[in-house]
């Protein structure tokens, strides 16, 4: 059973486009799935970006706790920034 996830960002910058990657990985540090999204929000919220809860091989992610990382960029404005933190599954 696939349970879906969103990530969800607060910004400064209304209505630029982003270009956001969102790399999960397992407590060892292995990347286990990246996600990639454009997204465009009128307001200091992002639009949610949801992941299926599967890995990149296809294998559905088990309990547990996962490392993940946010890379957003604006490149029309040479414009970085990223976050991290943690994600717990359970099923």
């Amino acid at each position: 059973c696939l349970l879906y996830t969103s990530f969800i960002f607060h910004h400064n910058m209304p209505g630029e486009d982003m270009i956001v990657t969102i790399h999960i990985f397992d407590m060892s540090g292995q990347l286990m799935q990246s996600l990639k999204a454009t997204v465009n929000s009128s307001t200091f919220t992002s639009v949610p970006i949801e992941w299926d809860g599967t890995f990149g091989t296809g294998v559905i992610a088990g309990q547990g706790m996962y490392l993940y990382r946010a890379d957003v960029e604006i490149p029309d404005k040479n414009i970085s920034g990223s976050s991290h933190g943690k994600l717990i599954i359970v099923r």
